[in-house]
């Protein structure tokens, strides 16, 4: 009895000592409890608007895609000038704010876009007492233009833009006419016949003419700028050549912006593709019909980068051409696509300057715009109440311009940032410029104005499922025989550090993994692996 009284108060303050210590143990697991539930709770939370902030980023930087292109601020006037005479041709200048109008007289007027008001007139370098009887327009980025005269010369110019800046930092916009090989008639024939069908291709090194005399045949100049043996002076040495060319009517003549290939559209309905790559002696490649059973040829341009053909008809039809090469490396005019927005007669056609985009004017005064690769109309709209004869598109296809047959001048802004992405651009086969049959090809930019977008997105989606598929033949054997042994044969001290590691691993997006991985592993791994 007095053994368990002498034990009984050390029992007694041990007993309350551990009583003490389990509300303590319990209230601290149920804060950690708590704090876990809330963090869980802030991390899932965060996790979902981590989610939704990327959609809405990217539905944002998608959004602009699938917004319509449209026409706004139209404004008419009549044309600038008048007593100049027709207008043979328009041209915008890159900022929209200066148009220039060629005229029949040799005339070049530049007007204000936005009312009309002449900016700068000026008078193309003409002979006395010599008409202008043909025009032709070289690619659009050049700038550069032929007149065709009544003695059988041309005359070869430039409209240029200068463009400086105020004090307030005001712009101020300077037309001028130049003249790439000198101000003085070139003769093209000898015995003095008007120039009736005309084309000129240049750049900065090299020219290319091809000429059509009244009663003649077409005929093929090429200048070629030479340096002297000291270098203080350049010369254009010239080379001439005819086509060769029998039993067609010329109604145009076209070349291609590399200077190596020409065509000429016979009144019948047919073309003649040559090979212009030697200047002395062209050869012609083939000779076929473009135009419809019922149609006729109204108008013929180049696409962006010169390589495709536009042919307008006069059911509405726009079809695309280009050259298609063939097992036996050889060469042949094929029909690619056809566009149809409207069955009136397609008056103009204007492609854009950097784009495979184009634009059509019918004789019932609409416009509708198209992209050649995407193969989709983008945009048809009546633009006037009269018959299109002449149409202009800026640099950077934001502003349109055509004029009527009563003589007045439309001119709008245009929106359409992406006519490039269509179904079938993005998921189907497309027949690209240069190549021998439809493919999917991703390549989405080039150092050249001319390159034409592929956008095809099934190489990469094919691409994604490939290396998907080869993960996993590597990944599901190592996965299962790695929860075979961590489950059976493991340690379980080690178990329990292992198994929270990879289901954390398995929370973590691959994307975050990666993330990680370029950002500071393979830094370090650079730094450290030599």
């Amino acid at each position: 009895m007095l053994r368990a009284m002498a034990v009984s108060p050390a029992n007694s303050v041990s007993r309350a000592m551990k009583g003490s210590r389990v509300p303590f143990l319990w209230r601290w697991r149920v804060a950690k409890d708590i704090a876990a539930r809330h963090g869980m709770a802030f991390g899932g939370v965060s996790v979902i608007i981590a989610i939704m902030l990327i959609f809405f980023y990217l539905l944002y930087v998608v959004f602009p895609l699938f917004v319509p292109a449209s026409i706004d601020d139209p404004k008419s006037y009549w044309i600038p000038a008048p007593e100049t005479g027709q207008t043979l041709h328009l041209a915008i200048e890159e900022q929209g704010k200066v148009g220039a109008r060629i005229t029949q007289s040799g005339a070049v007027v530049f007007f204000n876009t936005e009312d009309g008001s002449v900016v700068s007139r000026q008078q193309v370098s003409l002979p006395a007492n010599v008409s202008v009887t043909s025009f032709a327009a070289a690619s659009p980025a050049s700038a550069v233009f032929a007149l065709g005269l009544s003695d059988g010369s041309i005359v070869i110019a430039h409209h240029v833009y200068h463009t400086t800046y105020s004090d307030s930092g005001a712009a101020s916009i300077h037309p001028e006419i130049t003249y790439p090989l000198g101000d003085a008639p070139i003769p093209i024939d000898d015995q003095g016949r008007a120039i009736v069908k005309l084309a000129i291709r240049s750049e900065e090194a090299e020219s290319t003419v091809l000429a059509l005399a009244d009663g003649g045949k077409p005929a093929l100049l090429y200048f070629e700028k030479q340096e002297s043996f000291l270098g203080d002076e350049m010369t254009n040495s010239k080379t001439v050549s005819g086509l060769p060319l029998e039993n067609m009517r010329v109604d145009r003549l076209l070349l291609a912006k590399d200077q190596k290939n020409a065509y000429v559209l016979g009144k019948g309905g047919e073309i003649a593709y040559f090979d212009i790559s030697d200047k002395t002696s062209p050869q012609l490649i083939q000779r076929l019909a473009v135009a419809g059973k019922q149609a006729k040829i109204t108008t013929v341009e180049f696409l962006a980068g010169g390589i495709s053909l536009l042919i307008g008809e006069s059911t509405g039809k726009v079809s695309q051409w280009f050259p298609v090469r063939d097992e036996r490396n050889n060469y042949s005019l094929t029909e690619i696509r056809d566009f149809t927005a409207r069955s009136s007669p397609v008056t103009n056609i204007v492609a854009e300057h950097r784009r495979k985009g184009f634009v059509t004017a019918y004789n019932d005064g609409y416009l509708a715009f198209f992209h050649a690769t995407a193969h989709r109309k983008i945009l048809a709209t009546k633009v006037t109440s009269g018959s299109p004869v002449s149409l202009a598109i800026a640099p950077r296809a934001n502003a349109i311009m055509v004029e009527d047959n009563s003589g007045q001048l439309h001119f709008m802004r245009v929106h359409n940032e992406y006519p490039e992405a269509s179904w079938s651009s993005l998921w189907g086969k497309v027949w690209y410029e240069s190549h021998e049959k439809p493919e999917y090809i991703w390549q989405s930019s080039s150092a050249s104005n001319d390159f034409e977008p592929k956008f095809s997105l099934m190489p990469l989606t094919f691409g994604t499922i490939k290396a998907a598929f080869y993960a996993m033949l590597f990944a599901i054997p190592l996965a299962i025989g790695g929860a075979i042994y961590t489950a059976y044969f493991m340690a379980s001290g080690m178990r329990q550090y292992v198994k929270p590691s990879i289901e954390i691993m398995e929370a973590l997006p691959t994307v975050i993994l990666g993330f990680l991985a370029g950002l500071w592993l393979a830094p370090f791994v650079e730094a450290n692996l030599a």
